[in-house]
């Protein structure tokens, strides 16, 4: 049953999707996969874990016209909701997702799951794709109308330093406080009253410290905010940058 999020989340899609003129692929559509489009999850989202892009999603970009648009869209959000309803198998992402659950589990709100990508290419990036320019463009679209839809309190960003360039062309003009707390490992910055945060990929060992600590930044963000909005303790317990133990 779709909850009134995820409904104006579709149209939001059905909408935005007419507008782009997915047609403008035909000429380079080759090795591409479909579209991916989040479902909304149930209540505030605490948290919006933004990936990299699947490995391949609902076949090839031809569905896309193949498909009535309101049928693709609603198809596209219903395996992204059986996804996170099933278990994460192997998938180290859906493994770190389910951690962050854990994590900020005392904290009301889900944990949101998107992508800087919609679009891959192979089975990987897209940026070896010649579509790559159209890629960014429409994902660019779908990950502001996200955010702007669903409001997170906070974002992290897996997607790694390797992607910073297009990471901050989709944001251009919207980050602020920006701060390297690790080169490569781990970047802080801010979009209006959201923290932000840039660590590595799931799959990635090495960088499972940056990651505890990415959770644990937005862990005291959450808390500060709850605290805030309680007035259970005064303003100057939440500044300084000191972040509690694991919620």
């Amino acid at each position: 049953m779709h909850t009134t999020r995820d409904q104006e989340l579709a149209d939001t899609y059905f909408r935005l999707l007419t507008a782009f003129d997915l047609s403008r692929f035909r000429p380079v559509d080759t090795g591409l996969a479909g579209i991916f489009l989040p479902s909304a999850p149930v209540g505030p989202v605490k948290l919006m874990i933004v990936g990299q892009e699947t490995r391949g999603w609902l076949g090839s970009f031809a569905k896309v016209y193949d498909t009535p648009l309101q049928e693709y869209v609603a198809a596209s959000m219903a395996r992204h909701r059986d996804l996170l309803a099933g278990p994460p198998r192997g998938s180290r992402f859906g493994q770190f997702h389910r951690q962050a659950q854990r994590t900020l589990k005392s904290v009301e709100g889900s944990v949101a799951w998107h992508n800087l990508f919609s679009i891959s290419f192979k089975g990987r990036s897209p940026i070896a794709s010649k579509a790559m320019g159209l890629i960014a463009e429409l994902s660019t679209q779908l990950l502001l109308k996200q955010i702007e839809l669903l409001q997170p309190r906070a974002i992290l960003f897996v997607t790694g330093a390797g992607y910073d360039r297009y990471l901050k062309a989709c944001f251009d003009g919207r980050i602020q406080d920006s701060c390297v707390v690790e080169p490569r490992r781990l970047w802080r910055f801010r979009m209006g009253d959201t923290l932000c945060l840039r660590t590595t990929h799931p799959r990635f060992a090495s960088g499972n410290p940056h990651r505890v600590q990415a959770l644990q930044e937005v862990a005291g963000e959450l808390a500060c905010a709850r605290s805030r909005a309680s007035n259970a303790q005064s303003p100057q317990a939440c500044v300084g940058g000191t972040m509690p133990a694991l919620l």
